[in-house]
């Protein structure tokens, strides 16, 4: 007799645990709050890229459906007062890519559904474990949302922090050139704070996302704390400017007349990662502190 396993969340973990299983012979089934229809309506999830230990994963479950969207490499530039530092490492163990999730887990979500998997669309509590337990030989947690998180406390000892240790501005722009070759571009700010350049596909093609990554107290703060809703012109000019005064190996390539977000308002993403887990009010158009950070990984 199979066991019957649940994952709660649909996100990468979850959907790559549901394929595995089904390429195994086992069921599974996915709950989530978020369907198909939902998630071009969606505010940006985060700027993540997949590595090359991923995009082999998603090979070898037959999802990558963006086998072009490949960079690869990084470069660096570091601005160190009057002595900036500019290199480039190439990506040894294969290309990383970069797709928007808002396109990324509706694709897998039907992969998974068509190969017979089961999705059930409601939100899952803390309070609902236990029957979700009783009803399956495995539960398995995804995601944070909805108080899950708070399920798996901080590890003091090596996570000493309490509260945000960067404030974060992402958005995805087009107007940018690609580094050639196609690479990620990472900024450091002596000071200041870090700003991540990654190619992305997005709902028109090709875009580039900007992940500013602000020190609490700098300068640059203010980009997490400004609306584009409020003043789309000045918010990005304010990010033109960032890029000119703290990340010029990527300001270059700007052609500014085309400088736009990708697709609209809900292509820019703010707030911080908060490490205890505990909910913090935040803006319309923010994202929560407490949810998982935007990044790269």
């Amino acid at each position: 007799m199979s066991q019957r396993i649940a994952m709660v969340g649909a996100g990468t973990a979850g959907l790559h645990l549901g394929l595995y299983l089904q390429q195994k012979g086992g069921q599974s089934s996915i709950f989530t709050h978020k369907k198909f229809e939902d998630y071009p309506n969606l505010r940006l999830a985060n700027t993540v890229a997949h590595h090359a230990v991923t995009v082999a994963r998603e090979d070898d479950l037959g999802v990558n459906h963006w086998p072009d969207a490949g960079y690869l490499g990084h470069c660096y530039f570091i601005g160190m007062p009057g002595s900036p530092i500019e290199f480039y490492g190439d990506l040894t163990s294969g290309p990383s890519h970069a797709v928007d999730y808002r396109i990324y887990l509706p694709t897998l979500m039907t992969d998974f559904q068509d190969r017979g998997g089961r999705i059930e669309y409601r939100a899952i509590r803390v309070a609902d474990l236990t029957e979700l337990s009783a009803e399956y030989d495995l539960v398995v947690i995804t995601t944070g949302a909805g108080g899950l998180g708070q399920l798996f406390a901080r590890d003091v000892q090596n996570s000493p922090f309490t509260k945000p240790q960067r404030h974060l501005c992402a958005g995805l722009f087009t107007g940018i050139a690609e580094q050639q070759p196609k690479a990620v571009t990472f900024g450091i700010s002596p000071g200041a704070g870090e700003m991540i350049e990654i190619p992305t596909v997005t709902f028109g093609g090709d875009a580039t996302a900007l992940l500013f990554e602000n020190r609490p107290g700098s300068d640059l703060e203010v980009l997490a704390r400004t609306r584009y809703e409020d003043n789309p012109r000045a918010f990005l000019d304010l990010v033109l400017d960032t890029l000119r005064t703290h990340y010029p190996v990527s300001a270059r390539r700007v052609n500014e007349d085309e400088f736009d977000l990708a697709n609209g308002p809900l292509d820019i993403l703010q707030g911080g990662v908060n490490p205890d887990g505990a909910p913090r009010p935040h803006q319309t158009g923010q994202r929560r502190d407490s949810e998982p950070p935007s990044g790269i990984g």
